[in-house]
């Protein structure tokens, strides 16, 4: 599509007009549904300035065309003589129709132009979907987050908290059932606080029983916010069968002090009543967590107090990582004297007091049978199939007569530290 001199901001105007025309897709972990995304240190991925006037540009094409992996970018040239501007901007449904005039700004300019989407409650709808694979999907409820966790750059990235219309989700999940899926995940940076930005008087528990009434068969849901954890939330969860029995839990840290400069909104107390209810409502539950070590200041007592609840909770298993400052967030600009040296020291000592608890988890599988939604071979055995339980335990098993999305039981044979060994026990479904 090539568009006369003078052209460049009148293109935004029509936009519009040639969307049927374009193939695009607003899909992928990075690159979601109303969210302008720039990839750091990916050359052609952000605009950048050029010595080109505006007024003077002969023609503006514009091409749809992928890159970056499971992004989507719009690709424009402008040209002035013999000099050729090229960029290309990732797109979404916003930045579809706000694109020509990012690109006139930066040409304006001269300098990098980054714009964040945050207008609270507007979500776009009716989009395409690339899905990979055909028995399992991710649904977005909502982007954003409100939360501003000292540490995080996610609310400065990716704007207010926005939940989607629960008729909307309902009706994805229908066409995902329909479809032939057996496993939809709940997508959101805080699910538990889904509709807290809404006017119809909605939460997660109502969405997260909705959705179990829809009779998809496995239901997930990520990431939960312990502050929005409610208990209607694991009423729900454990009334439906076909809400999974997993739960990710993020803590943090183990000390109420370090977790108050986090800015989490809990104590340590708080959470490990949180997590004790958790188990004690839902049966055969798995939990598994976050924790950060190193935050700045922590001390050594404060560390200690994320190993005692480690050991208390005995989570199914942890990501675990040492904490990492993002520019621009609060936690990065607080002093620090903890040695990296020290910070790794913890990590290790960490990491390896949760394995030897999770492997405690693991072995308690030993001599069951479980149901395992399967993916399909192995990455490391072709001859091996791997999937799922319910409570999100990976399984490498033998067997024959099985594709991927089969749901199957398998007896375990073996136990480690982050997967199940087994055999197929009986015929899939």
């Amino acid at each position: 599509l090539v568009f006369a001199h003078g052209a460049l901001k009148a293109l935004a105007a029509n936009l519009m007009k040639i969307a049927n025309d374009i193939r695009w897709e607003a899909s992928g972990p990075r690159c979601g549904m109303g969210e302008l995304h720039i990839p750091e240190n990916e050359p052609g991925s952000s605009i950048m300035p050029g010595k080109v006037n505006p007024t003077q540009c002969e023609a503006v094409t514009m091409v749809a065309v992928q890159v970056m992996g499971n992004d989507t970018a719009i690709g424009f040239a402008a040209s002035q003589g013999n000099f050729q501007l090229n960029v290309f901007l990732p797109v979404s449904a916003y930045n579809f129709l706000l694109s020509a005039n990012l690109l006139a700004e930066a040409m304006d300019s001269q300098e990098r132009v980054v714009h964040i989407y945050s207008r609270q409650g507007e979500v776009y709808e009716n989009l395409p979907v690339k899905r990979f694979g055909k028995h399992k999907a991710w649904v977005n409820i909502m982007y954003g987050c409100d939360k501003f966790c000292t540490y995080c750059i996610v609310p400065y990235t990716r704007g207010k908290q926005r939940s989607r219309r629960m008729d909307d989700i309902l009706e994805e999940v229908r066409q995902l059932k329909e479809d032939g899926y057996r496993e939809v995940t709940l997508l959101g940076q805080n699910v538990n606080a889904y509709g807290k930005d809404l006017d119809e008087g909605l939460d997660f528990a109502r969405l997260l029983e909705k959705t179990a009434q829809t009779g998809i068969e496995r239901i997930r849901f990520m990431t939960s916010h312990p502050w929005d954890f409610t208990q209607e939330m694991i009423d729900v969860i454990a009334r439906y069968d076909n809400i999974m029995p997993y739960i990710h839990l993020p803590l943090q840290s183990g000390d109420s002090d370090v977790l108050r400069r986090m800015g989490r909104r809990y104590s340590a107390e708080e959470y490990k009543g949180l997590f004790d209810a958790i188990v004690k409502r839902i049966p055969n539950v798995a939990v598994s967590t976050d924790i950060i070590v190193g935050f700045p200041n922590e001390s050594d007592e404060a560390f200690q107090h994320t190993l005692d609840m480690v050991k208390a909770c005995r989570f199914d298993s942890a990501f675990t990582f040492i904490y990492s400052p993002r520019p621009g967030t609060p936690a990065a600009e607080m002093e620090d004297p903890v040695s990296m040296d020290v910070k790794r020291a913890r990590l290790q000592e960490l990491n390896s007091v949760w394995n030897e608890l999770a492997l405690e988890k693991m072995k308690a599988y030993e001599g069951r049978i479980v149901q395992v939604l399967v993916d399909g071979p192995s990455k490391r055995n072709p001859g091996v199939l791997s999937g799922y339980t319910e409570t999100n335990k990976l399984v490498n098993f033998t067997g024959t007569g099985v594709k991927a999305g089969d749901i199957v039981p398998v007896y375990i044979t073996a136990a480690k530290t982050f997967s199940l060994d087994g055999e197929m026990a009986g015929p899939t479904r």
